[in-house]
């Protein structure tokens, strides 16, 4: 069993890409983390920051080249998998988003 020290706090939110081996964790910490899949092990590919609230809920398009996470700040932030912060922005919502 191997520990990878993810997130400085709590994950809330872990999904794989349909269509590679990257795997997405998001959590308490304002922070989506990318990781590649590599013969059974876990590799840091890079990190999204930018949201201004813990990220709740995670969601890779079909493409896999977007991710829409969801957050306690009641935003829903789109990215593009290699971009450094979000594309879209979609506020609105008076409480946290979930899903």
């Amino acid at each position: 069993l191997e520990i990878v020290e993810a997130h400085e706090s709590d994950i809330n939110a872990v999904k794989f890409s349909s269509i590679s081996q990257t795997l997405a964790t998001g959590g308490d910490d304002r922070i989506i983390k990318l990781w590649d899949v590599v013969a059974g092990r876990l590799e840091s590919r890079t990190s999204l920051q930018r949201s201004s609230s813990g990220i709740t809920s995670i969601e890779f398009d079909p493409t896999g080249y977007r991710i829409l996470a969801a957050s306690y700040e009641g935003a829903v932030h789109l990215w593009e998998v290699n971009a450094c912060c979000p594309t879209y922005v979609l506020t609105g919502h008076r409480h946290k988003v979930t899903a």
